[in-house]
């Protein structure tokens, strides 16, 4: 009688092991900013069960915010908090800003229950391309750039601050690690897509978009 009562017990308790395990290398495949978030998701789906706002589609998966082009509606917090790495995560942002024209700035991440430089302690070893993570003020920052003119060169690593402009007929992709600006005591992980998207270069980073619906998801 005594394992009857132990078993559900040890299940659940395994279960919720499996479930952080599970989750463990979101943030290291989020830092490479490219489809590879994605696909660990819909491998790691398990993990978040307790949201019914993490959608599959085919082989990737993305948590749902409301309205990608409106800053109010694209945060989707997490009610409870999920744990994502280790970190108890706040939400989930995926925003879409038109800068006229062709330009447009697309970022997506975590809001992390956690000072910057905690998080900082914790996934630097780990994040892909690690060594070109470098201090720009209070952001810490990788990049890389496409240049429309020379796609054969794919993306071409660069030492370019956070916040710096996109150069005409370029896209910039960044890693950006900051303090958020709501509350500094927690962390913004993110990437970002800036300068001429082209729906190519969107359908690769961002295989979870209709590539032609920018907007509502």
């Amino acid at each position: 009688m005594r394992f009857v009562f132990l078993l559900p017990l040890v299940f659940a308790t395994s279960a919720m092991a499996a479930a952080s395990s599970a989750s463990d290398n979101i943030l290291v495949e989020l830092s490479r900013c490219d489809s590879s978030f994605f696909a660990a998701l819909n491998r790691n789906a398990g993990a978040f069960a307790s949201t019914p706002y993490l959608v599959k589609e085919g082989p990737v998966a993305s948590f749902k915010v409301a309205d990608r082009t409106d800053l109010d509606r694209s945060l989707r917090r997490f009610t409870p908090a999920l744990k994502i790495s280790g970190f108890e995560t706040f939400g989930y942002f995926d925003e879409h800003l038109s800068l006229g024209g062709d330009e447009a700035v697309i970022s997506w991440g975590f809001i992390l229950r956690a000072p910057m430089a905690t998080v900082l302690k914790a996934t630097q070893a780990s994040l892909w391309d690690t060594s070109r993570l470098q201090q720009d003020g209070d952001v810490y920052a990788r990049s890389e750039q496409w240049d429309l003119a020379q796609p054969d060169a794919g993306w071409q690593k660069i030492d370019t601050p956070g916040g710096a402009e996109s150069r005409p007929g370029t896209i910039d992709r960044v890693l950006q690690i900051e303090a958020y600006e709501k509350d500094p005591s927690m962390t913004r992980f993110a990437c970002t897509l800036r300068g001429a998207v082209t729906l190519e270069l969107l359908k690769a980073a961002r295989p979870d978009l209709n590539a032609t619906q920018l907007g509502n998801k």
